[in-house]
């Protein structure tokens, strides 16, 4: 692989000769003004133009839109790692959000980087599972033999009052307003194996402090 090639200022670009990949999520790069907050149909309209129209006509491209990652769940640099008992995200219990995990996004990439033809000039949205708040709470709670709760990583007052987590409020809101409308079984197809929450927390197997889960221990139903 050649990096940089065609290199457009985005954190996460790879490049071969003739083919341009951009993955991208929200906020990762520069947008036009007055853009609204995870307005995913403005974004994959400018990022159309963008390849386009700026991009040379041998240039094949394709863009990889990924939805929340699961990695989420456990982040000491969001301020939520995942503690022994507990699975917290911004969302109301039951409203079920679109996960995908950074290892299949980094499958789906290959997937179109390694078949140029397929893919060019497509926009691929990478969504491997969908889930609520109390169903992850749920498989943690299998899957760790701990019983778990789901809670809010954040207090809305605090999201909706305080300007540095404004965008946190806009993509509450974006989420349980519906959210992503990525397709799951079309990229299920693309990356096979690709991991829900169970097969992500058993992957990890372990929380945030790094004390295994207790896999010996009756699971909890």
């Amino acid at each position: 692989m050649l990096i940089g090639l065609h290199n457009i200022g985005l954190p996460k670009c790879t490049c071969v000769p003739a083919h341009t990949l951009v993955a991208k999520s929200r906020k990762s790069y520069q947008e036009p003004k007055g853009l609204p907050a995870h307005s995913v149909s403005c974004r994959c309209v400018f990022w159309h133009r963008y390849m386009t129209q700026q991009l040379p006509p041998t240039c094949r491209w394709a863009v990889l839109r990924p939805v929340v990652f699961l990695e989420n769940l456990d982040s000491a640099k969001l301020n939520n790692p995942l503690k022994k008992g507990r699975v917290r995200f911004i969302t109301k219990p039951d409203v079920v959000v679109k996960f995908v995990s950074i290892a299949d996004v980094g499958r789906a990439a290959c997937a179109l980087l390694t078949d140029p033809d397929q893919y060019a000039g497509r926009k691929v949205d990478a969504a491997a599972c969908a889930h609520s708040g109390v169903e992850l709470a749920r498989i943690l709670s299998e899957v760790s033999g701990t019983p778990c709760t789901y809670s809010l990583g954040l207090p809305r007052w605090a999201t909706w009052l305080l300007p540095p987590l404004w965008h946190m409020h806009a993509m509450t809101a974006f989420y349980e307003g519906g959210g992503f409308t990525a397709d799951i079984a079309t990229f299920r197809q693309m990356v096979p194996g690709a991991m829900d929450a169970r097969a992500w927390f058993k992957a990890k197997g372990k929380w945030a402090d790094g004390k295994p889960f207790e896999t010996d221990r009756i699971r909890v139903s």
